[in-house]
């Protein structure tokens, strides 16, 4: 079985044309993408496909040989499927997919997006890496199904997910800092982060607890609860991040609190710089920088909670797919 992605042309595809061992085989009407070769004799051929416009013109060749009957291979890629608005809604809503990352000797020619066991996307490589699709009720908790097809027309192992939902903490909830007391001489004191469980559709799977934009802890679904090393450093950005099964995640935030005791509410040029990081507050982060530094910054995006205020505690969360690098993540 031959298959292929449809071409484009401004003035439209007519056919396409499949040439076995340089030879014209067959033309299909435009709207074919698969052909039988069941006819051939056993060996191995060369196969080609080309698509014609209304003008006559033909497109580069795509290419495949006969007698490949290894099927692509996601490896220990996993699909994801994610609610773009972050939680289940009472009407259907876009989901994005990310389904690319098979890999295959004769090349990928096409990734199939099922629901439910019904085809409702056929997308070529690049598009597998930014798909939405909308209109999705979630409430029924549908199976999302890839799989990927080569040139040879081999299906992969379909890769299938029915979590779509990130984890969520309750509302209002905030990363604390729980002081141990003094640390010795003038260091500041040293202390725990603290946090109220995060739950999700699923099961939560783990936290990770990042310093700036390094992971300095990996802790178990029950844990909620991470010892700082003394001293504890002035302005420092940190976040623990809740995963489930399917790798979303949500996030709470807290900055440790300025240099020198300065007040909540000023922000040190070194907790700028690890907020900038975060692309949900790199925006309040620019204004204040244009207009003049505020003693009270809003946490907007997709944050959860009250107000915060930069140099000292920043509560709320983030929801969905988490945007901080984190190498390793669970899943």
């Amino acid at each position: 079985m031959a298959v292929w992605s449809a071409a484009e042309d401004a003035t439209g595809v007519v056919a396409y044309v499949l040439h076995i061992d340089g030879e014209p085989a067959v033309r299909l009407g435009s709207e074919i993408l698969r052909y039988a070769l069941d006819d051939l004799d056993l060996g191995e051929h060369h196969v080609t496909i080309v698509a014609v416009d209304a003008a006559g013109n033909e497109s580069p060749a795509l290419e495949a040989r006969t007698g490949d009957g290894t099927p692509p291979s996601f490896g220990d890629r996993e699909i994801q499927v994610t609610a773009v608005i972050g939680r289940l809604a009472d009407e259907p809503q876009a989901v994005s997919v990310l389904a690319g990352g098979a890999e295959d000797e004769s090349g990928i020619a096409a990734y199939v997006v099922r629901i439910g066991g019904e085809e409702v996307r056929r997308v070529t490589p690049e598009e597998a890496y930014g798909l939405t699709i909308e209109d999705v009720d979630l409430r029924a908790r549908p199976t999302f199904t890839i799989v990927a097809i080569d040139n040879a027309g081999n299906e992969s192992e379909p890769q299938s997910t029915s979590d779509a939902l990130p984890p969520g903490f309750p509302t209002g909830a905030e990363l604390e800092l729980v002081t141990a007391g003094p640390a010795g001489g003038d260091d500041p004191e040293a202390g725990r982060l603290s946090w109220p469980p995060a739950t999700d559709d699923v099961a939560v799977t783990a936290y990770v607890i990042t310093k700036g934009r390094e992971e300095v802890g990996r802790l178990g679904p029950d844990i909620l609860a991470f010892s700082l090393e003394s001293p504890l450093e002035p302005a420092v950005l940190y976040q623990v991040h809740a995963y489930d099964e399917a790798r979303h995640s949500a996030s709470l935030r807290y900055v440790t609190p300025g240099a020198s005791g300065e007040p909540p509410g000023r922000i040190d040029a070194v907790a700028l710089r690890a907020i900038l990081d975060d692309p949900d507050v790199a925006r309040q982060i620019d204004e204040l920088l244009m207009g003049g530094l505020q003693e009270e910054m809003p946490v907007r995006g997709n944050q959860q909670g009250r107000r915060g205020t930069v140099g000292g505690r920043i509560g709320g969360q983030v929801g969905g797919t988490d945007m901080t690098p984190i190498e390793g993540s669970p899943g």
